[in-house]
């Protein structure tokens, strides 16, 4: 009975969020006698492996946290998530906030396995162990083949575009986050940053994550557009386990990223899955729920992946795939992926 009261809870948040679609792409840079294939794109809400957080973890089989997906993220041309820990043993804890979390070294490689090709650190967590351990957890990220996002030496380092060419189309991918990390009881707004909590942000002469201001996003989005056939943003947003709506200046945000260029927002922080809006013919995904996590009472534990498809002539469609958080913390698909599009071409990790 409880998967299906979860389950109608995911049919009920997901009936409002309709497919989107596009009109084709203008004016590419690529050459357009190339071929263009059909892309599938999937992101994912808070990863967080951390076993002091998911007791499930403790015994270190991390794999398992990705046993119910299907292999869906094998099928994809890319996979991102938003990492809610900080990949690193090093560093100290930032602040005094009553949870700060270190996603185990031994949990990456699973990530990857499992077909994980971006972690976006622009969040209120990868800095939890200050900047070694932040800067400690990039490198961690990249040297198991996961590309991270969303956090830097520096602000221009954090505000970086990471660039993927599949089939045709060079893919562009950025991350920020409008929530600190340095407590929990700062009634945050994404334009103020001018207190001690601040130090969460990257700037011109620190590390730090890439902040949600609507004039550092939209430079850095205006900044990739050009050179990318598609840019996506990972939007940190929100107020956490309080609404199943966005608020208007996660909209806000959100309508600035794709007046500037981008063509698909993926947000997440709010543990709870949101609506799927189409404005001006791109998808934005406002909030993917929690996905690999603790799991809580049931409306905490829906959850979903954003999928997006490419048509070769340009046009985009994004819609929810709904899943649920078990027992165990490992996320469980409830509906079904795109499988046409890649049964016949699985990814070699």
């Amino acid at each position: 009975m409880r998967i299906r009261r979860i389950a109608l809870v995911v049919a009920a948040l997901t009936a409002v969020s309709l497919p989107a679609s596009a009109a084709p792409l203008t004016a590419p840079p690529h050459d357009e006698s190339s071929s263009n294939g059909r892309l599938v794109i999937h992101a994912t809400g808070d990863v967080l492996t951390s076993p002091e957080f998911v007791p499930a973890f403790r015994a270190g089989d991390y794999a398992s946290a990705w046993a119910g997906l299907e292999g869906i993220f094998l099928r994809d041309d890319l996979t991102l998530m938003n990492l809610e820990c900080d990949p690193s043993t090093v560093g100290t804890a930032f602040s005094d906030k009553p949870f700060s979390f270190r996603c185990p070294l031994t949990s990456l490689a699973s990530m990857r396995a499992a077909g994980v090709d971006v972690a976006s650190l622009g969040n209120n967590h990868s800095a939890d162990f200050g900047y070694e351990g932040l800067l400690d957890g990039i490198t961690n990220l990249s040297e198991v083949g996961l590309t991270p996002v969303g956090a830097g030496a520096d602000l221009d380092a954090a505000d970086q575009a990471v660039f993927f060419d599949l089939d045709g189309w060079r893919v562009a991918v950025l991350g920020f986050s409008a929530v600190s990390g340095i407590a929990y009881d700062w009634p945050y707004s994404a334009d103020d940053y001018a207190n001690l909590r601040s130090r969460w942000f990257a700037t011109a002469d620190r590390p730090g994550i890439a902040p949600a201001t609507i004039a550092n996003m939209t430079a850095a989005v205006e900044a990739a557009r050009p050179h990318a056939d598609i840019v996506i943003v990972m939007l940190h947003q929100g107020v956490y386990n309080m609404t199943l709506q966005p608020f208007p200046d996660e909209v806000g945000r959100a309508h600035s990223l794709i007046d500037a260029g981008a063509d698909v927002v993926f947000a997440h922080h709010h543990h709870r899955v949101l609506p799927v809006e189409t404005y001006h013919d791109r998808p934005i995904f406002y909030g993917l729920g929690s996905f690999v996590f603790t799991p809580f009472e049931p409306i905490r534990n829906v959850s979903s992946v954003g999928e997006v498809i490419v048509s070769p002539d340009g046009t985009i469609r994004g819609r929810l795939i709904p899943a649920h958080i078990g027992p165990t913390g490992t996320p469980v698909l409830l509906g079904p992926p795109d499988y046409q599009v890649r049964l016949d071409r699985v990814r070699i990790r």
